[in-house]
């Protein structure tokens, strides 16, 4: 059984429900998937063209065949092919994970990126700053691996994930963002560096 969500407020982490809102639209109806601080999980909120509201816990409340823990940091949410598709932080179990399904049902669950290595005896820490996009039938994401600090690629497959580095040299993958064209893939990224002075700026 894993501890709670550690409930202690900061300055980086207030205790508040709505953290790091991310939303797309389908139709006539909103969708917002967001953080809840207070009970440490990820939630989904429906907003309609009536202006009512439905909520759902997605994962984070240890009910229902969801896990238990400090789930749904750096939430990003899409509509890929006919589900909808959230990718959020397990920051319990130090792991990046994917949520697809409809709102309203249980979905199904799995994870995109373990934070295992074989060099370190822990996991990395990883999802942070996730901007996730759906290509047709299958999800594309990038965020950070904050322990190493490099910007990573993820694209769905028929077996899984596949996981690559982009940006491995410096502070990368702060407040990451990604567009996908028929072409292209655009991605905007902070990297982090000190000046003269020894003062972090981007």
């Amino acid at each position: 059984c894993l501890p709670g969500p550690n409930l202690a407020s900061s300055e980086q982490m207030p205790l508040a429900r709505g953290l790091h809102t991310t939303l797309v639209q389908d139709e006539d109806d909103i969708y917002i998937a967001y953080y809840d601080s207070i009970d440490g999980d990820l939630r989904l909120a429906q907003w309609n063209s009536s202006s009512s509201t439905t909520t759902w816990v997605i994962d984070g409340d240890g009910t229902d065949g969801r896990l238990e823990g400090d789930l749904g940091r750096f939430p990003s949410i899409a509509k890929v092919g006919a589900e909808f598709q959230i990718v959020y932080t397990d920051f319990s179990r130090h792991q990046f994970r994917l949520w697809t399904g409809t709102p309203g049902t249980a979905g199904s669950r799995s994870v995109i990126d373990f934070g295992l290595e074989e060099e370190l005896a822990g996991q990395r820490f990883v999802g942070a700053g996730a901007s996730l996009v759906g290509i047709q039938d299958r999800g594309v994401v990038v965020y950070q691996d904050s322990t190493h600090l490099n910007l990573v690629w993820a694209e769905q497959n028929e077996n899984g994930w596949d996981v690559v580095t982009l940006l491995g040299e410096g502070a990368n993958g702060f407040y990451s963002d990604l567009v996908v064209t028929d072409t292209s893939a655009y991605i905007v990224s902070v990297l982090a560096e000190l000046d003269s002075r020894g003062l972090e700026h981007p």
